[in-house]
């Protein structure tokens, strides 16, 4: 059947009259005559019919129906398999509130009314009427000629020139007791007592927004926080953008900016916020759904690509674009999915440093075993152990790779080599011997692509496998290039400086951080999203000047404090 071909009024209209023409003797068609006037009417009908079959064919096909329209036609192909369009999520984080010190000023030095007869080294006094309040104590006098003091260690007892197991403070009552322990303070010699309250506790309420000051971010405490009496720091909060989307995405110690809160003199967020994407768009769900329908059949590079397309993992986002790359001449049978949640933040890793695993006790012939976590880092930050250690002996045997085993990052699978370094039986593992293992391993999101890549044989309903029989393949994170922005702009009259430059820095993170793996950063694209801010006459960059050309397996990404704008 051929595709349909819209046509316009003037087409019907033209095709009727030379119909009117060849098989009629009518010859007056002139606007305005009847005959006209008649052939136009139904080319008008037609015309509309045409106009609501050329919608009905653009909601209906895949490469031009948008929005609400490309949903159904997701739900039309697969109303099971296919994971609906992503919507937006917020980034998260934590961090801390602060103030400089957890004391008010000392209050000067008063004379307990104590004056020593020489006789004892016990003496107890009461300070003022502090009530409850909390507060630290130095007490001083004289022994000998020689000046003499202690000091509440902030937990009702002193350190000091006396025993600090007899010698303590009740804060409820101000009453303090001292036990020099035989040094006997001088007669008529003054009990001198400096006491430091302690400054309140601050609760810091849930909802209190936080700024990144360089990108106008906003975030809320999603609990409340405290900073105990006394002390200068609260515990940790979780914070979450206000607004969802990348523009949420930070690095840790960058958001620092809060409105003014009585007691708190700073706010820091301890750990990078991320997991914030922003809605799926239309292109990005269009070949998302294309993916699905190239990887029905399994094994092929469209398949992996689409499997891992639709992992998520709960606090740590979803990946959003990924990239195969089959091995050469020299690699068959091996295939590497690079894949990227959006932030350039993916890769997480765990470790058993310092606490080997037992990756098998054996039963006797093993030769080939599996540690318990997977995928292994390849480049690891410490480096791999794996040690042997025969019943026969008990002494540990350092396992050398490629001569003592083979390591199969992806599924942890060590195949053990006999008659190596090592000097492994040929015939396997002797029962009772033991092989432990100290690696790093992938966590998150790469460790759950890499899990429905393989396919888990105790529960393949939700994990079927996607890779062929006999191909080995290995997902991890691409390597991430930091691209510096430098740029000074030029501001239109009648715009506020400030926001202009909030602005185009967002713009800024907007297209970078929308690069996909092996996505160029071009300089006239730069260019344009600036200038395509409301209030910038000009741009100037320094850096860069050029396209960044990323290489493969290279994502590029751009951090806000690496965004240095500047303007006139």
């Amino acid at each position: 059947m051929a595709r349909f071909q819209p046509r316009t009024f003037t087409d019907f209209l033209e095709r009727m009259a030379a119909r009117v023409v060849a098989r009629s003797t009518l010859t007056d068609l002139e606007p305005g005559g009847v005959v006209h006037t008649v052939l136009a009417s139904v080319a008008r009908e037609d015309d509309a019919t045409h106009f609501q079959m050329t919608n009905l064919q653009k909601v209906w096909d895949i490469d031009t129906a948008t929005g609400e329209d490309l949903d159904r036609r997701a739900a039309d192909v697969s109303p099971d398999d296919l994971e609906p369009r992503k919507g937006e999520t917020k980034a998260a984080g934590a961090g801390v509130f602060s103030r400089s010190s957890g004391t008010d000023d000392p209050v000067n030095s008063e004379d307990t009314g104590e004056e020593p007869d020489g006789a004892t080294d016990l003496f107890a006094f009461v300070l003022g009427d502090n009530g409850v309040l909390e507060f630290s104590v130095t007490v001083e006098w004289t022994s000998g000629g020689l000046n003499r003091s202690m000091v509440d260690d902030g937990a009702g007892s002193f350190t000091g020139d006396g025993d600090a197991a007899s010698s303590t403070i009740d804060y409820a009552t101000g009453a303090v007791s001292i036990d020099t322990t035989g040094d006997t303070p001088d007669v008529d010699t003054a009990i001198l007592a400096t006491f430091t309250p302690l400054k309140g506790a601050v609760v810091i309420a849930a909802g209190t927004v936080v700024t990144q000051e360089t990108s106008g971010q906003t975030y809320e405490t999603s609990a409340s926080a405290t900073i105990a009496a006394g002390a200068t720091t609260s515990d940790s909060v979780a914070i979450v953008a206000v607004e969802a989307g990348t523009g949420g995405n930070t690095d840790a110690e960058s958001v620092t900016g809060f409105e003014p809160i009585t007691g708190v003199e700073a706010f820091l967020n301890t750990a990078a916020c991320s997991g914030g994407q922003d809605e799926e768009t239309d292109s990005q769900f269009r070949d998302r759904i294309k993916a699905y329908l190239r990887s029905l059949p399994r094994g092929t590079a469209d398949a992996l690509k689409y499997a891992v397309l639709g992992v998520a993992v709960d606090g740590l986002g979803s990946i959003v674009a990924a990239e195969v790359v089959e091995g050469q001449a020299s690699e068959r049978g091996q295939v590497w999915v690079y894949v990227d949640d959006g932030n350039g933040t993916i890769e997480s890793t765990d470790n058993n440093e310092g606490d080997p695993e037992t990756v098998i006790t054996a039963t006797g012939g093993e030769l080939r075993i599996f540690t318990t976590n997977k995928p292994h880092v390849e480049a690891p930050s410490f480096p791999a152990v794996y040690q042997w250690t025969p019943i026969a002996t008990g002494v540990p045997v350092t396992l050398v790779e490629e001569d003592d085993f083979f390591l199969n990052v992806a599924t942890g699978q060590l195949t053990l080599i006999p008659g190596g370094s090592a000097g492994i039986p040929t015939d396997g593992l002797d029962p009772g011997d033991i092989v432990t293992g100290e690696y790093e391993w992938y966590t998150g999101l790469i460790a759950e692509a890499q899990k429905v890549i393989d396919g888990d044989p105790a529960d393949r309903a939700n994990y079927p496998g996607y890779r062929a029989a006999g191909v080995q393949v290995f997902v991890i994170a691409p390597t991430v290039y930091q691209q510096v922005i430098v740029a000074s702009i030029t501001f239109e009259e009648g715009y506020d400086p400030t926001t202009v430059l909030a602005k185009c820095s967002a713009a800024i993170n907007r297209y970078i951080n929308g690069l996909g793996i092996n996505g160029d950063v071009v300089y006239s694209e730069l260019v344009h999203v600036v200038q395509a801010v409301a209030g910038v006459y000009d741009v100037v960059f320094t850096s860069p000047t050029a396209n960044t050309v990323i290489g493969e397996g290279e994502l590029a990404r751009v951090k806000p404090s690496n965004i240095l704008l500047s303007g006139s």
